[in-house]
């Protein structure tokens, strides 16, 4: 039996396979949205968490909303979706190179509780002035 021209059997499996797809999209996206709140608590001081999460989630959004588009750009030009899974996992491999050299890095932490706390003050003289 057919359920508009595909196999009943098919169908099954293209279904459970979407479900199972969309499910791991969402847990993927929800991970890197808490990975950015725990990397900013852990490298940088309390009172800067706010500004420098909004700094660090902006970029994400945009890049978020502009992959999209850029997809479906490529697919209307090339009628497949191979160039966009090229260029995402280029620059998908360029970012976590990026962030594997920085967390190699020892002088990391000191670096950014030092930036830390030199904003810290400077936002306690303006405060007090």
């Amino acid at each position: 039996m057919t359920v508009n021209g595909i196999d009943g059997r098919a169908y099954r499996y293209s279904v459970f396979f979407a479900i199972q797809g969309a499910i791991t999209t969402g847990l993927a996206v929800g991970a890197d949205v808490d990975l950015i709140a725990f990397l900013t608590a852990r490298h940088f001081p309390k009172q800067l968490f706010a500004e420098v999460n909004g700094v660090l989630y902006a970029p994400f959004l945009v890049g978020v909303t502009v992959g999209c588009v850029l997809s479906g750009a490529l697919y209307d030009l090339n009628g497949e979706y191979h160039v966009s899974f090229l260029v995402a996992a280029t620059l998908l491999t360029i970012a976590a190179t990026a962030v594997f050299r920085q967390f190699n890095s020892a002088s990391l932490g000191r670096e950014a509780r030092r930036a830390g706390r030199a904003c810290a003050t400077s936002l306690g003289t303006m405060a007090s002035g």
